[in-house]
């Protein structure tokens, strides 16, 4: 069949014309209610997790200062160390709780008080001995190891603290 025959044959054809695109707003109440809902529920969820995100910055910032310390300490800085470490403890301590709760804490009075805070028993070890007595204790009696495992308590604190 030639063209002239087929544009012949396919004259008298009409397009049909196509319906409009479905609406994609729901059509009844109980969809309208439901999609209310959920709009609800995500604008609350992004409020409570903003919420949550700027309560803890501040152990966003302890743990990038701590990542400094113990950047210092991967260079074999052992020396007086254990002072920054806490004094960062006790800074994070201050943010998270009142001051007149933690400020006059020293001792073992101080250890208790991590170890209730932080859900552990980490503040008795000796490293934990050493951590919190930094400021009076001489840096040269000690040894690397005992370094890193305060830096480890103090990290495991930060992280795991609860007020």
């Amino acid at each position: 069949m030639d063209s002239a025959a087929l544009d012949k044959a396919l004259a008298p054809l009409v397009e049909f014309p196509l319906p409009p695109a479905p609406s994609l707003w729901p059509q009844t109440w109980a969809g309208r209610v439901l999609l209310a809902l959920i709009i609800a529920g995500a604008v609350a969820g992004a409020w409570t997790w903003l919420r949550q995100r700027r309560a803890n910055r501040y152990r966003r910032e302890a743990i990038a200062e701590l990542q400094r310390i113990e950047r210092r300490l991967d260079a074999a800085e052992t020396r007086g160390i254990l002072v920054p470490l806490e004094s960062l403890l006790r800074r994070v301590a201050l943010v998270a709780f009142p001051r007149d709760k933690v400020a006059s804490l020293v001792g073992a009075d101080w250890r208790d008080f991590l170890d209730r805070s932080g859900g552990g028993h980490g503040f008795d070890s000796p490293a934990g001995r050493q951590l919190t007595e930094a400021a009076w204790r001489p840096a040269a009696s000690i040894a690397p190891d005992e370094i890193r495992a305060a830096a480890a308590l103090v990290r495991h604190w930060i992280e795991k603290h609860h007020v």
